[in-house]
């Protein structure tokens, strides 16, 4: 690691809804352009640099290279230079599969738990990149695709964090919703040009006090964190 990482840097915890994550199933919903690829480098920050747990990073949809650069981004204090080095030493590791079926993850990760051990948090980014090996459209499609997910988080014996564009409602998105042992919604509250304001609510909370709150994601950076308390 070529710069030390600040404690102010990594050490951003995202709430009750995220903090403590037992192994099993979370399934992350959000309409897009919401920040849910900032929420999901923010956790990895938290496990990969402040807790030193392995973090496994499944992203279909942008390639290993941004993933990286975008996490180093993360890590770098306030108005320093970025340097993709701080990423390459992390236990941190991307899959990046182009359209892969769960079957296919499931197969990938049991081999890569095989090879480097269980890791301390799978991250998925995003279910809509999943394909079903089986030909099932919908419905069956969704659960087939939950259960695949479900058999990697079992595997690692560690939190899955899947990330997703659908949010509570009928059908598909119940059923999704269903397969999950824990449910967090993130909706946009506001926005300016240098920060969004993103509402949190989950199902079943650990704290029934503490339903609804509040993130703040710097545009700058992407770093997602809780407001500062007055």
């Amino acid at each position: 690691m070529t710069a030390p990482l600040s404690t102010a840097a990594h050490q951003r915890l995202l709430g009750p809804a995220f903090d403590p994550l037992d192994a099993g199933l979370v399934l992350v919903g959000a309409p897009s352009a919401v920040g849910k690829t900032c929420v999901s480098l923010s956790l990895a920050a938290h496990y990969a640099a402040h807790l030193g747990e392995l973090v496994l990073y499944i992203s279909p949809a942008s390639p290993k290279e941004i993933v990286a650069t975008r996490l180093a981004k993360n890590l770098t204090p306030d108005g320093a230079g970025v340097d993709p080095a701080l990423a390459a030493g992390l236990p941190f590791v991307v899959m990046d599969p182009a359209e892969p079926t769960s079957a296919e993850l499931l197969e990938a990760v049991t081999a890569f738990v095989e090879q480097h051990g269980q890791p301390g948090l799978v991250l998925v980014n995003d279910l809509q990149s999943l394909r079903c090996v089986k030909p099932l459209d919908g419905l069956a499609a969704a659960i087939e695709i939950m259960a695949d997910l479900r058999g990697i988080a079992k595997i690692c014996d560690a939190p899955l964090v899947l990330f997703s564009q659908l949010t509570p409602g009928k059908g598909v998105a119940k059923a999704v919703q269903e397969q999950a042992d824990r449910v967090i919604v993130l909706n946009l509250a506001s926005e300016t040009p240098d920060v969004k304001r993103v509402e949190v609510s989950y199902c079943e909370p650990p704290d029934p006090e503490a339903e609804r709150y509040e993130l703040v994601l710097t545009r700058s950076t992407g770093v997602v964190a809780l407001p500062a308390k007055v």
